[in-house]
C-alpha cells in the first residue's frame, strides 16, 4: 500500500506466470489486463492453476486488437461469484 500511495495510484508489473500467480493466490492486484493471443498451446505453466476451489474476479472491460488479440480487465472480487473455477 504504500508504494500504491507514493505514485499516482498505478503500478504495472510485467513479469510471468510465476508472479502473476503469485498475485491471484494472494490478491496483490486491483486490476489484470490479461491477453488472450488466437494461439491454441499444446504445453506451457497454466496461468490459474493456483489453488483449488473458486477465485472471485470480475470483468471490468474488454478490447478486441486488430491482429485478433483480446484484451480483459479483470478485477478482484472479493465476496462475489467467481466467474473463474480451476479445475
Amino acid at each position: 500500500n504504500r508504494l500504491k500511495a507514493s505514485t499516482d495510484g498505478h503500478i504495472s508489473v510485467e513479469s510471468g506466470v510465476g508472479t502473476w500467480r503469485l498475485f491471484i493466490e494472494t490478491s496483490l492486484y486491483d486490476e489484470l489486463w490479461l491477453l488472450i493471443h488466437p494461439v491454441v498451446a499444446g504445453q506451457g505453466d497454466r496461468l490459474f492453476d493456483v489453488r483449488p476451489g473458486q477465485i472471485a474476479m470480475q470483468l471490468d472491460n474488454c478490447k478486441v486488437y486488430e491482429n485478433g488479440v483480446v484484451g480483459l480487465a479483470i478485477e478482484d472480487d472479493k465476496g462475489a461469484n467467481p466467474f473463474f473455477v480451476p479445475t
